[in-house]
């Protein structure tokens, strides 16, 4: 499972090197940098439809290298470095979908009709990567087990 898990990464890494140069780079893509906007909205004005599946590609190997982390992080699992990190994990992927869902239910056109026909098998076999990721739901079997014994409420 483990060496699925990497080679999915150098998949994802290999794709997104593969982007459009253009909005490769984070400081390029205002949808994967940080939003200094009042209330913390996208910035519209400086998204370009082009910016959605390079932004979405690049969040979906960040959160898989986030959820990796925490699947091998080699310290007895407790409720912090798994829980926590787990709910933690896939912030930008789910500021980036949700950006792109609610302009796609807003504006959409035939390229968003395109990239949304390309992205969603892509994001459906994410998740089912991380719902099937067996390290991770060691880790998690572990904390339910002793469940009683660690004081949450």
């Amino acid at each position: 499972m483990k060496q699925l898990l990497t080679i999915a990464l150098l998949i994802s890494t290999m794709t997104i090197s593969s982007c459009d140069k253009r909005v490769k780079h984070s400081s390029e893509n205002p949808l994967i940098t940080e939003w200094n906007t009042p209330y913390g909205i996208p910035p519209f004005d400086e998204i370009r439809d082009e910016h959605y599946a390079p932004a979405l590609k690049y969040a979906m190997a960040q959160h898989l290298a986030e959820i990796d982390a925490i699947a091998t992080n080699t310290d007895e699992p407790t409720f912090d470095n798994v829980m926590l990190a787990y709910d933690r994990s896939g912030e930008l992927l789910s500021r980036v979908s949700l950006t792109f869902e609610m302009i796609c239910a807003a504006e959409k056109n035939d390229y968003l009709t395109e990239v949304e026909e390309e992205m969603m098998p892509q994001l459906a076999a994410h998740y089912d990567q991380i719902l099937m990721n067996d390290a991770l739901f060691a880790k998690i079997k572990v904390l339910h087990d002793k469940r009683r014994a660690l004081g949450l409420d």
